[in-house]
């Protein structure tokens, strides 16, 4: 079982990492869903580093279609 704790939905923004954790992906697999558009871009880029609106990620998460259970 995986120990780490959830970023703070009520955070400002959410780093790469934060939405990795979110999600309960790698950190490579946020980059290649942005690249292919299979989730919503980053809200701001500081410098090199991107983030959410921690809302948009759980928004658009929720209404994500699941293998096997369909459009939830």
């Amino acid at each position: 079982m995986n120990n780490t704790p959830q970023p703070d939905p009520e955070a400002d923004w959410w780093t790469t990492t934060d939405v990795a954790r979110y999600l309960g992906i790698q950190l490579g697999t946020v980059s290649t869903y942005v690249t292919r558009s299979q989730m919503p871009q980053p809200d701001r880029l500081y410098g090199r580093t991107r983030v959410w609106d921690p809302a948009r990620v759980i928004e658009w998460h929720n209404s994500r279609p699941r293998a096997g259970k369909g459009k939830q």
